[in-house]
């Protein structure tokens, strides 16, 4: 297509060209007298007939490039729009997870009756995982979790950590499908948490070591995504566990907040799906 349109556009130039040559000719047949009666007449008749086709020429290649450049512009403008509608349909419902961890004694209790809690065990060495959702504060699991510590108080106890792990949402949609992973281990069903609710968590990390020096390094992941199912986000928590040797207890120490939630566009919903099979 693009070379019979070549070839027509060559057909009309040389045909153009033949015509202006000829003009004086065709002229003096019909009119029987000639347009140009001498060299100059001629040379200034030529002149103007090319100073017109050139003038012509340049008027077309310059609109030419105008409008080029303006489809161009046009496009450019067009995928910008559409990108930042993009942007704004991802930050309008963008989940944003933050979090509170501390000493299971050290929050008062009251502030989540009637909250529901997941329970969490995780054994560092056997990579041993149980999980239980339940009404927070539920009895039984408190009595049986404390008969547990009472049975192994001497061992256990003294390399068990057990704290709360609050997730709050912040940020302008629900977070959907979470996945929650202990040191790249699936610990619970997925779950949701809706904007500007918490969820609450009793994490117990156990087969701590207990001497000096020695650091367990816990790293807490999650992914999800938004309501409208746009984008997968991922964040990532991590402490250390430790022995105080002046308290001659476990404690532990944040590195950092966790991370603000990092778009993973290559990461679809179905994918969370997998990910939390267990």
């Amino acid at each position: 297509m693009k070379k019979a349109n070549s070839n027509i556009l060559i057909f009309i130039l040389l045909l153009f060209g033949l015509l202006t040559l000829t003009l004086p000719m065709i002229l003096y047949h019909i009119f029987n007298e000639p347009v140009a009666s001498n060299v100059n007449n001629l040379l200034s008749f030529y002149g103007s007939i090319f100073g017109s086709i050139l003038g012509a020429f340049a008027t077309i290649v310059a609109v030419y490039f105008t409008i080029k450049q303006n489809k161009t512009q046009m496009e450019e403008e067009r995928i910008y729009n559409k990108n930042q509608m993009a942007e704004e349909r991802i930050l309008s419902s963008k989940p944003y997870l933050q979090s509170i961890y501390e000493s299971y004694n050290s929050i008062r209790t009251d502030a989540f009756v009637d909250m529901v809690v997941f329970y969490i065990n995780f054994d560092l060495k056997s990579k041993d995982i149980t999980n239980e959702k339940t009404i927070f504060p539920n009895m039984e699991i408190n009595m049986y979790n404390e008969s547990v510590l009472n049975d192994t108080e001497t061992e256990q106890s003294k390399t068990l950590y057990e704290f709360k792990y609050i997730l709050e949402n912040v940020g302008a949609g629900h977070a959907i499908n979470i996945v929650m992973t202990i040191n790249g281990y699936y610990v619970i069903p997925q779950f949701t948490v809706p904007l500007n609710k918490r969820q609450v968590f009793i994490i117990r990390i156990f087969s701590v070591k207990t001497k000096e020096g020695n650091e367990e390094y816990v790293n807490i992941q999650l992914r999800y995504s938004d309501a409208a199912s746009i984008m997968v986000y991922e964040q990532i928590d991590e402490l250390y566990i430790f022995f105080d040797n002046v308290s001659k207890t476990l404690i532990s120490r944040r590195i950092q907040p966790i991370t603000p939630p990092h778009e993973l566009p290559d990461f679809a919903v179905s994918d969370l799906q997998k990910q939390a099979m267990p």
